[in-house]
């Protein structure tokens, strides 16, 4: 926090996770009087555990947020109802990845599928088969995995804590 001080930074980037202690950094620079240093996060930091860790409302207008995706607010169509199901299996929204991380489960169990339908149900038959997966509709929209592994998901958002909650800003990327 010295170095930060003296620096004279009005924003600090921390390239770390919820489960780093990106929380506690928020909390320092507020106790070593930079609270008005602005903290810059990825998205290993978007999920309530940061929250809770960084104080909610302490983080209010201090925190930008990148995220790989779009958050499950903004999510329309098949997404939409993906949230809708969740809360109310669960009574609670979904974190960030959760809908991310259901497609990928969708594309795996389709990709054994394939592998078993082509007699080929093991490691190799399978990485195979997730290689060439393409136009995966569900919850994300259409999507593939391209030529590297990556899938055809550009579009990124930037967000922020408001009234103690995460709060969406701005669609990066498009």
């Amino acid at each position: 926090m010295t170095k930060i001080r003296q620096s004279g930074a009005d924003l600090v980037y921390f390239g770390g996770t919820a489960q780093t202690n990106a929380g506690q950094v928020a909390k320092d620079l507020a106790a070593n009087g930079l609270g008005k240093v602005r903290l810059m996060l990825p998205d290993g930091c978007l999920e309530s555990s940061f929250l809770t860790a960084g104080g909610g409302a302490a983080l209010d207008g201090r925190v930008f947020l990148t995220f790989g995706g779009v958050p499950p607010e903004r999510l329309a169509g098949p997404g939409a109802e993906f949230v809708r199901r969740y809360r109310a299996a669960h009574q609670a929204d979904p974190e960030a990845y959760a809908v991310y991380g259901y497609e990928a489960a969708r594309a795996v169990v389709a990709a054994v599928a394939r592998a078993a339908a082509a007699g080929a149900a093991d490691r190799a038959g399978v990485l195979r088969e997730i290689a060439l997966t393409r136009d995966l509709d569900g919850a994300l929209g259409r999507w593939s995995f391209d030529a590297n592994g990556d899938t055809t998901l550009a579009v990124m958002s930037g967000n922020t804590v408001k009234d103690g909650r995460f709060a969406f800003v701005t669609l990066l990327g498009e």
